[in-house]
């Protein structure tokens, strides 16, 4: 579930910085998302708004994308950051540092 209205604001403040085909590509996110304000929705659901458009087929693709990094950016809360980040310290305890992984690798071939 992403918040739409979120994705907005951020979307908004891009506009001005772009031109060409990537600020119509903006203009149609933020289009998009517009109308979908004030709701909370599936992201499947929002990349089907995005496809099923009048725009051009690669700004529709471009759209998709740019709408996958936003989620990803806006979307992970502290909880779940502080989750990753301890999974992450806890493989890194597990796992052989290099150098001994190197000296097994030697021994092993002068055998």
């Amino acid at each position: 579930m992403v918040h739409v209205d979120k994705m907005l604001q951020v979307v908004s403040n891009w506009e001005p910085l772009y031109d060409g085909e990537r600020k119509k590509t903006v203009i149609h996110v933020q289009t998009t998302l517009k109308n979908l304000s004030n709701q909370t929705v599936e992201l499947p659901i929002l990349y089907d708004k995005l496809m099923d458009s009048p725009a051009d087929d690669q700004t529709k693709k471009d759209a998709v994308k740019m709408v996958r990094v936003l989620y990803n950016a806006l979307d992970v809360s502290d909880e779940e950051q502080a989750a990753n980040e301890a999974y992450l310290k806890e493989v890194r305890k597990k796992r052989k540092p290099l150098s001994s992984v190197g000296k097994n690798k030697l021994d092993y071939h002068r055998t």
